[in-house]
């Protein structure tokens, strides 16, 4: 039997596309026992989340792109929310925020918060308090609408409730804490921009301010978090 070259190369080339083959149909098996055991694990649950529980903490703009927009969102039941998204309704009720409900995630857990960075067909918009947000699951099977977190949800930080005064305001703004808090303060204009963002601590003045007179007019959202939780409340600057 005659070997020549070309048949040694036609051998190795036939050989390595084998081991290319090979090497596709082991990752393609991996991936589906990987995502078949996550499926598995987020299926479990048979009980559905009680939407009550889930909540709209903050919107803002993608900084520097308004052509995207951040939702934050608290889920504060124990149960997972399963291939989560998030739509934004307009009160002429044209679906504005994540208009093809695109799926970020496979989850989000129980008692955490969680932002959805989507795309927005309409820029510029100050006050989402009248619009209409969808919580989906399982790629858009489950759907509920969705309410604004309530200032509850830290009593670590404030109490009861986050009592910003005046509101609305010209100079300064008052926030009461509790005495040894310590916490990261964050406030955005209605952009996205962060225009504050330092460490705060009470001391036994009880109160903090922030001097806001040189912002511009218009609707800024507070932002204040410990080592637990995060709460938020907005603010008009006249």
């Amino acid at each position: 039997m005659k070997v020549t070259i070309q048949s040694v190369n036609l051998a190795l080339m036939n050989s390595q596309k084998l081991y290319n083959l090979a090497k596709i149909i082991r990752m393609k098996k991996i991936f589906t026992f990987v995502f078949l055991l996550v499926s598995s694990i987020l299926f479990a649950q048979n009980t559905q989340v009680n939407y009550a529980l889930v909540c709209v903490d903050s919107v803002w703009y993608e900084p520097g792109n308004p052509l995207f927009i951040n939702v934050r969102i608290y889920n504060g039941d124990t149960l997972h929310m399963n291939y989560p998204s998030v739509q934004i309704v307009s009160p002429a009720n044209d679906t504005i925020g994540n208009p093809s409900n695109f799926v970020n995630y496979f989850a989000q857990l129980g008692n955490t918060y969680q932002t959805y960075t989507d795309t927005i067909t309409q820029s510029g918009i100050t006050d989402f308090s009248t619009y209409t947000f969808l919580m989906n699951e399982l790629f858009g099977d489950t759907n509920a609408v969705i309410g604004w977190c309530t200032l509850t949800s830290v009593d670590e930080l404030h109490g009861n409730h986050l009592n910003i005064f005046p509101n609305p305001v010209n100079d300064a703004v008052h926030i009461p804490l509790n005495p040894g808090t310590s916490a990261t303060l964050k406030i955005y204009d209605a952009f996205g921009n962060m225009v504050v963002h330092r460490d705060v601590f009470a001391d036994s003045q009880h109160a903090l301010t922030i001097d806001v007179s040189r912002f511009a007019g218009g609707v800024y959202f507070i932002s204040i978090t410990d080592n637990k939780r995060a709460i938020s409340a907005k603010f008009l600057k006249q």
